[in-house]
């Protein structure tokens, strides 16, 4: 049974349409969407604006798992600087097996709407730190 297909979550045409300013207009640093609580939804939470840093998402990863999407800029030394758009998908390993399992059958219905981003899952702040996204990033840059 798959999963991804089942689960009947729709995303909300918001959140679409923050990600395609953020990638089309550069309107957005990250955005954040989130399961509303009847569970058939994935809506937009929050949209930072391009003065927002990376370590203010970070700093404020919640205990419940959370789908985001970065405007994600990165250095590479001489070859120059380079921007990505991530979606992190995070899944913190404290939160309840409900709530995981929600957000793991619905990933997929958010992916899909997603065009041209690296996919980052993270289950705690390790995973999800700066210099990790940077290395795994950089492997994408060739």
């Amino acid at each position: 049974l798959n999963m991804a297909t089942k689960s009947g979550v729709q995303v909300n045409d918001e959140v679409i349409k923050a990600f395609n300013d953020m990638k089309m207009n550069k309107k957005y640093r990250y955005i954040s969407a989130a399961i509303n609580d009847a569970g058939n939804e994935i809506t937009l939470e929050n949209a930072a604006d391009r003065e927002a840093k990376y370590a203010d998402l970070f700093n404020a990863l919640p205990t419940a798992p959370r789908y985001y999407v970065i405007d994600f800029d990165f250095d590479l030394g001489e070859d120059g600087s380079r921007s990505k758009l991530v979606f992190l998908y995070w899944c913190p390993d404290d939160s309840g097996v409900r709530q995981k399992m929600r957000y793991a059958s619905s990933k997929e219905a958010m992916r899909k709407k997603l065009e041209g981003v690296v996919e980052i899952q993270a289950n705690d702040k390790a995973w999800a730190d700066e210099s990790y996204i940077i290395d795994k990033l950089k492997g994408t840059s060739k």
